[in-house]
């Protein structure tokens, strides 16, 4: 199996990230954000528990900044806890 590399911009950012850098946490969620609360929406039906869910996550990311790790894309990463916080909320 073949080890997928990160892009730079995305290696730099995370690593910025773990170095406790707000303005690499802005820009990942400024860039995330707006696509993340459209798919959320499409799976909750609601707008607000969407806006809710997206930003759970990222906090999420947030207060585990130091323990990341992302052997996919940053990108792969946040659908999938958005997707799993989704149906999370979905279940109960």
């Amino acid at each position: 199996m073949s080890k997928v590399v990160l892009p730079k911009e995305e290696m730099s950012l995370l690593q910025l990230l773990k170095q406790d850098d707000m303005s690499a946490f802005e820009k990942l969620y400024k860039q995330y954000h707006k696509v993340l609360w459209h798919f959320a929406r499409e799976l909750l039906k609601d707008e607000d528990e969407a806006e809710d869910t997206v930003q759970q996550v990222f906090i999420r990311i947030w207060e585990k900044r130091n323990d990341l790790l992302i052997s996919t894309s940053f990108k792969s990463y946040l659908f999938t806890s958005v997707r799993h916080a989704c149906l999370k909320k979905i279940e109960k």
